[in-house]
């Protein structure tokens, strides 16, 4: 079995990307109890012929470039684009750059900047949610024959989640500190439909996984496994097709941002 791939997605709403600025000197975390806010922001359109995206942050600066709102909100949100519905036509569309500054010193971690990216929607783009449940398609992640393979995260339980990635022909993803609610939704920017964690296992784990998309074909060079085996045999986990009432975002009411 083979998992499509969404063509044009990046990883940025699940990794700490950074730009092509250089960072300034490191300022720390931010407080783990902190809940920030953009204090200064710009929100600009995108330049059509670009094809530069990410998201990411240098010490207090918040950035994302050619970015829709619906990824925006994948990432803030922690969603697959098909649990957000209703939504008009530019939210898929029309792509943003933004760069803010957050009003507390020290570096956002991932929960932190996606609490400013929802404030950002409420404040700029007048967005108002409907929470609610409709039928799906989506993969659960469950364990299998044989038991997982992840090991507790050595930084334990209180560590901040990171997720890194790079290509080489094959997939490789490095998975720190992460609940595997974390590591749903960083695998939902491979994948056609939601992914949601079905395991029951509690804490946080670190593990890596390496695999081939299945738009390329394993080779002697890259023998790298598709997604599916790739995670029976790395993680002792499994990718389930399932059915069912998936959580699901209405987009009730937005409008284009307001000019700086």
């Amino acid at each position: 079995m083979k998992m499509k791939l969404l063509a044009g997605l990046v990883l940025a709403a699940a990794l700490r990307i950074t730009s092509a600025q250089t960072p300034g000197p490191s300022s720390g975390q931010m407080p783990k109890s902190a809940h920030p806010t953009f204090d200064i922001v710009t929100i600009k359109p995108s330049d059509p012929d670009s094809h530069r995206q990410g998201i990411g942050y240098h010490g207090r600066q918040v950035d994302a470039t050619g970015q829709t709102l619906k990824s925006l909100m994948m990432f803030a949100y922690g969603v697959h684009g098909k649990q957000i519905v209703d939504e008009p036509a530019w939210v898929s569309s029309v792509k943003f750059n933004i760069v803010g500054v957050a009003d507390i010193p020290g570096e956002p971690s991932l929960p932190q900047m996606q609490e400013m990216y929802r404030k950002l929607f409420t404040d700029r783009f007048g967005l108002q949610l409907r929470h609610g449940k409709r039928e799906l398609s989506y993969y659960a992640i469950t364990i299998a024959k044989g038991g997982t393979k992840v090991l507790k995260a050595k930084d334990g339980d209180d560590a901040s989640p990171d997720q890194t990635g790079e290509g080489h022909g094959y997939m490789e993803m490095r998975f720190t500190a992460n609940l595997m609610s974390d590591f749903a939704l960083g695998m939902n920017y491979f994948a056609d439909r939601p992914i949601v964690d079905e395991t029951g296992l509690q804490g946080r784990y670190d593990f890596t996984l390496k695999w081939t998309p299945d738009t390329a074909t394993p080779t002697e060079s890259s023998p790298v496994p598709g997604l599916f085996t790739a995670m029976q045999e790395q993680l002792g986990l499994k990718l389930e097709p399932k059915k069912g009432m998936v959580d699901v975002l209405a987009i009730e009411k937005v409008q284009q941002p307001s000019a700086n």
